[in-house]
């Protein structure tokens, strides 16, 4: 072998250990690179944590499950595009959504519900749904030292946590609710004003960070502080969550604030986060 034939290889085996270095660090960096953008980009992630085990597919193939501690799943190194992702258990509710993941970000869905559906597990969930719902549509909740209003249906905050709820939940805030001729008033410091019309029910979230109301088929959520996890929401923020084809008899909320449960010809527990599609398990 020469002595020229030695240096081209010399510098070949140089420059391929430059390049795979390179790449090397460029994935270990959180990049990847996309054929379809002909460049190297920023993966992004998806987040999942879910109230019980499950299987976890992504595009219809496994990715692994939740685990064991936390129920907890997460799916790395992605390139940005669309995703399928399902959550499977056999005698559990389905969960599926379309996820977009961005270069650089996290999506995540904090507050995932899946429920066991088997004959032995149906008459807990009918006691649960039944014990939410009250006879009443709306949520009672006032001080326990003053008696409760017998003319308007409230939902109070009140610098002391000592509150009694009459029906349903109660709430820590520094504003009343007030229906009224189905109109939804705030009463803060003396000061009534506007907050929903046509509005036939309505329950404030227990630890008071969200308002749910609802007319014959449309549910509303409004938000009362600023959220710290996705989808973020501002105080003030309100959406239209879901429209029913059956008038809705009552509402309240289901294990949190993030979801609703609903009775509307059967029962329905709708999730309120609509990114990618939204979930809404039928009883």
């Amino acid at each position: 072998m020469t002595k020229n034939i030695r240096r081209i290889f010399f510098y070949l085996g140089l420059l391929i250990f430059i390049s795979a270095s390179y790449i090397a660090i460029v994935y270990a960096q959180g990049y990847k690179y996309s054929f379809k953008e002909q460049r190297f980009l920023h993966t992004g992630a998806i987040q999942l944590k879910v109230n019980d085990d499950a299987k976890v597919f992504i595009n219809d193939e496994l990715d692994g499950t939740t685990s064991l501690f936390g129920n907890s799943h997460t799916i790395s190194g992605l390139l940005p595009a669309n995703y399928i992702i399902r959550l499977d258990r056999e005698g559990f509710t389905p969960w599926q959504k379309t996820v977009t993941v961005q270069e650089g970000y996290i999506t995540d869905f904090p507050r995932i519900i899946i429920l066991p559906m088997s004959e032995a597990e149906a008459p807990k969930l009918l006691e649960e749904f039944e014990k939410l719902l009250p006879s009443l549509n709306v949520v009672i909740a006032t001080p326990s030292s003053s008696p409760v209003p017998k003319t308007t249906s409230r939902a109070t905050r009140s610098s002391s946590p000592s509150i009694t709820a009459s029906v349903g939940a109660s709430s820590i805030s520094d504003e009343i609710f007030i229906l009224e001729n189905k109109t939804l008033y705030t009463n803060k410091d003396g000061i009534l004003a506007l907050y929903a019309s046509n509005v036939a029910g309505f329950s404030v979230s227990d630890n008071g960070r969200k308002i749910l109301w609802w007319n014959d088929r449309d549910v509303w959520v409004g938000w009362l502080h600023d959220t710290d996890y996705q989808p973020y929401h501002k105080t003030g923020d309100r959406e239209l969550i879901t429209r029913f084809a059956a008038v809705i008899k009552k509402a309240a909320w289901f294990r949190g604030e993030d979801h609703i449960l609903a009775d509307t010809n059967g029962y329905k527990i709708v999730e309120i986060d609509k990114r990618g599609g939204q979930n809404i398990i039928k009883i």
